[in-house]
């Protein structure tokens, strides 16, 4: 794991910002260690590693930029319990050590049942105390031809958690509906988080960059969709299309407002303005 980790922080100087490394199951199959912990010390140091290939890190970096903070790769895992607004985030072990102050080196009982948990070592686990989160997600649409991204802010929180790996509690006011609008738009399972608040300044970001013009620049045919999530009793989840106004063109609301008006479909999901 050492000789590994030596490997990929001098392939890192070659002007690299992240990694999406094959971590399932090729390492354990050719190395017999899990990547979990060197991708863990590349994120804390700022260099975004996610998993299974995914293209999540351009989100995790995206988030990382607007933070200054190190991200991770996360699943949308269970709900938690019986409350419809919280829900579990867990990975089988590779959030930088800023998320997890109680995180320990072992080995991974999941995947070990593939190529034998004696191939695992270098899993991580540990909690994430409560504290704030941004999430988001960048992905291709190759049917349409463009891009789709989301983001949101929540709270980490400090239920009781009783599992491995590395997993936290996240509560999401209207998280069943979030959950309709991910899968009813092809989003995939994995997203990226950041312990901060920093999703208005992404979502102006994203929009400023992929929405419609901006600084007199027409920009390629995009499709934008964001959703902007606050623990609140009149938070609402809402959806962004292309051009609209730009960060550049109206700092005030994409600096300071956190909802913008819901438009939604006949069967109540957020829906892209076109």
């Amino acid at each position: 794991m050492a000789k590994l980790g030596i490997v990929l922080l001098d392939w890192m100087q070659n002007d690299l910002d992240a990694t999406a490394i094959q971590c399932w199951s090729s390492m354990q199959q050719n190395y017999g260690v899990n990547v979990c912990t060197v991708m863990s010390m590349m994120s804390e140091r700022l260099i975004p590693s996610a998993c299974e290939v995914d293209i999540a890190v351009a989100a995790m970096y995206a988030l990382q930029l607007a933070s200054g903070k190190p991200s991770a790769l996360v699943d949308w895992n269970n709900n938690y319990g019986h409350d419809e607004n919280k829900c579990v985030f867990f990975h089988c072990g590779n959030w930088a050590k800023s998320f997890t102050p109680d995180i320990v080196i072992g080995t991974a009982p999941i995947l070990g049942t593939t190529p034998g948990e004696q191939n695992t070592h270098g899993e991580l686990a540990g909690r994430t105390p409560a504290g704030p989160v941004t999430f988001a997600r960048i992905s291709t649409d190759d049917l349409n031809g463009c891009i789709r991204a989301y983001v949101g802010e929540v709270q980490f929180t400090d239920d009781l958690l009783a599992t491995f790996g590395n997993r936290a509690v996240v509560e999401v006011s209207g998280l069943q509906k979030l959950m309709r609008y991910v899968c009813r738009n092809g989003f995939e399972h994995h997203a990226a988080m950041n312990g901060s608040s920093c999703g208005p300044a992404l979502a102006g970001a994203w929009e400023c960059i992929w929405g419609g013009t901006c600084t007199g620049t027409t920009l390629p045919r995009c499709e934008y969709q964001a959703v902007l999530g606050r623990v609140d009793s009149a938070e609402r989840v809402i959806a962004e299309g292309p051009g609209r106004e730009c960060c550049a063109r109206n700092p005030a609301r994409y600096g300071a407002v956190r909802l913008v008006e819901a438009r939604e479909t006949s069967a109540g999901v957020p829906a892209a303005m076109t």
